[in-house]
């Protein structure tokens, strides 16, 4: 039985580098996540609380993109997972300007045209 989908927002497989900028001053940067117009999941060991704003940069493999934008945490997976799911944090995009927000349901929609059987 599958479990019916509760996201807001279609998401696709992210593997591009992640630039993140706590307010801290600390850099993370990560690949391997997952990215919807509403936010993105980013791998990561670091503990960033929830509700703190981060500053992101990254770049869109279509349509080519480079995106700035600030992303709250939302929620944060510890790495001691017995599941074997990556550790990280899933981040909300805050005022995404709607260019940003175009291209990046122009790369989900690509993505997921790519994965489906």
């Amino acid at each position: 039985m599958t479990r019916p989908q509760t996201r807001k927002h279609p998401r696709a497989p992210f593997a591009s580098l992640v630039h993140c900028m706590t307010p801290g001053g600390d850099r993370i940067v990560a690949s391997g996540g997952n990215i919807s117009c509403g936010g993105l999941f980013i791998p990561t060991v670091k503990e960033l609380p929830a509700g703190e704003q981060v500053s992101l940069k990254f770049r869109l493999p279509y349509p080519g993109s480079t995106i700035e934008s600030v992303a709250k945490v939302v929620w944060r997976r510890p790495a001691d997972q017995q599941d074997g799911t990556p550790a990280g944090v899933g981040l909300e995009f805050v005022d995404l300007p709607g260019v940003f927000r175009d291209g990046i349901a122009d790369y989900v929609n690509q993505a997921s045209s790519l994965l489906e059987p």
